[in-house]
């Protein structure tokens, strides 16, 4: 699933950092895990370039299961992945051996919505700014226009605060030196 990050979404930086996604699994398999990435798009499809720290294995113990896409599976990042605004992101979803046992909710045009307070209603419109997209090689992708992922990607919100950092050099054996003060004059010499 594609998404794009808006230069309002920013608040005047160039770039936001995620933290994680949630997912809504509708079923998963007992024995292969699966693996969540984020991914730059290139010319409108997901590129294989995986962004830094996004990546990320479950097994099936950690894969949450709903019957009406209610229960989120949490997917938390390693670290802060820094998204640079006006770009295109992909969230790609990949079972262990192309395992068919895992299914995603999605939201099509034309179908009942699941979504708690709309349950009935018919899906009107499609989401907006992403395409969903199917891969069986990971290499070439089928595009479905009136059909999106749920999903809800989490943005990081910094505070401004002070702080210390202590940094300490590692002890290497042939140089050490503490509590100098003044100048010091190093001297090469060859044996």
């Amino acid at each position: 699933q594609t998404f794009f990050i808006k230069e309002g979404m920013g608040k005047g930086s160039g770039s936001v950092f995620a933290s994680k996604v949630d997912l809504y699994f509708k079923k998963k398999s007992s024995t292969n895990g699966v693996n969540v990435e984020l991914r730059e798009v290139v010319n409108g499809y997901p590129s294989a370039h995986i962004i830094p720290f996004s990546q990320v294995h479950l097994t099936p113990a950690q894969v949450s299961v709903t019957e009406n896409a209610s229960t989120a599976t949490t997917v938390d990042f390693e670290a802060p992945v820094r998204l640079d605004v006006e770009k295109e992101y992909a969230v790609v979803i990949k079972p262990d051996a192309n395992d068919p046992n895992y299914l995603v909710f999605t939201s099509k045009v034309g179908q009942t919505d699941l979504t708690p307070g709309n349950v009935g209603a018919a899906v009107v419109q499609d989401w907006g700014d992403g395409v969903l997209f199917s891969s069986t090689n990971n290499m070439a992708w089928k595009s479905y226009q009136d059909e999106d992922l749920k999903f809800t990607i989490y943005r990081h919100k910094f505070n401004s605060a002070t702080g210390a950092v202590t940094m300490t050099n590692d002890d290497h054996e042939f140089f050490t030196l503490s509590d100098w003060t003044g100048r010091l004059v190093m001297e090469k010499k060859y044996i």
